[in-house]
């Protein structure tokens, strides 16, 4: 019974985004991407795969379960990104998610080369899901969560119902993508899972913007979660092993900011957003440059 109950365990460790609000995301993105190609007069390659494309950026958190279990999302920003001093859980778990990511974009490559459409499209799901998932503060702090059945440790940011409502307001720069090769697939995509982390973690460090009466005024968005220092682990005593510890309010601390009065749900809502749009922006560009290796391959 302790075997299983440690395989319950580690199964839901790191969830980012609820696993049934990627494909919303990765629909929205996909809208946005066609709306790109349309705009340049490039050929869409990625359009008869569509279905599996979202149906795939779902469940990289649900299937194959096994591989799930030890393969973790979080983000290691440690001694930038180059050694990933997270390590694995007792269980053997990697915590780092760019273990697994790279894997997955050495395989897309593989199945580019060997011109495998369904493989393509399973990969490319996958992928996004962890450019969506560098939009979460907690995953990219990194602050050590989860949730399965009843052992629930998750984090609110992850369960809002705007991931399945929200519209999109992209930039300027939105479908801007220069042309790719196959040699350089990985590096492309890594940097835009690099660049929307560190995006991130830069939007933690921001003010709260409330007004200067309020007791949060000030403040930055640390209060909820702390940004761990990847060279100086003892910065927080309560840092352990790769992982910050939450902020002095919490993750109730945020809930609470979301369901306050009007400045504070603005304030939520707004910090949402901004996460909301680096996921889709992430996955459009994500999508850009597979599909231009698809067309120079």
């Amino acid at each position: 019974m302790i075997g299983v109950f440690v395989l319950l365990a580690v199964a839901g460790e790191s969830l980012a985004i609820d696993w049934d609000k990627h494909p919303d995301v990765t629909r929205s993105a996909l809208t946005v991407y066609s709306d790109c190609l349309k705009t340049s007069g490039d050929q869409d390659f990625l359009n008869p795969g569509e279905q599996e494309i979202i149906r795939f950026s779902g469940e990289e958190d649900t299937s194959p379960l096994l591989k799930r279990w030890f393969n973790w999302h979080f983000f290691d920003a440690y001694k930038d990104d180059s050694s990933h001093a997270m390590g694995r859980h007792f269980s053997g778990a990697r915590k780092s998610m760019h273990h697994i990511f790279s894997e997955h974009a050495e395989n897309l490559l593989e199945a580019i080369t060997l011109q495998k459409p369904e493989r393509i499209y399973e990969l490319t799901g996958r992928i996004l899901h962890y450019m969506q998932d560098v939009t979460v503060p907690a995953h990219v702090a990194p602050i050590f969560h989860y949730k399965y059945f009843v052992f629930d440790q998750a984090d609110y940011f992850d369960e809002m119902p705007q991931w399945q409502t929200l519209s999109f307001s992209g930039s300027a720069d939105t479908c801007v993508a220069d042309k790719a090769e196959a040699a350089t697939l990985f590096e492309r995509i890594n940097q835009i899972l690099h660049d929307t982390a560190h995006t991130t973690r830069k939007r933690i460090k921001a003010a709260i913007p409330l007004p200067d009466e309020h007791i949060l005024a000030g403040k930055t968005w640390e209060v909820f979660w702390v940004v761990r220092n990847p060279d100086h682990d003892n910065t927080y005593k309560n840092t352990i092993k790769g992982f910050a510890p939450y902020g002095e309010l919490g993750n109730e601390g945020f809930k609470n900011l979301c369901n306050g009065s009007a400045n504070e749900q603005k304030a939520c809502l707004d910090f949402f957003k901004d996460s909301y749009n680096g996921a889709i922006t992430a996955s459009v560009k994500t999508l850009l440059v597979i599909n231009s290796v698809l067309q120079n391959n």
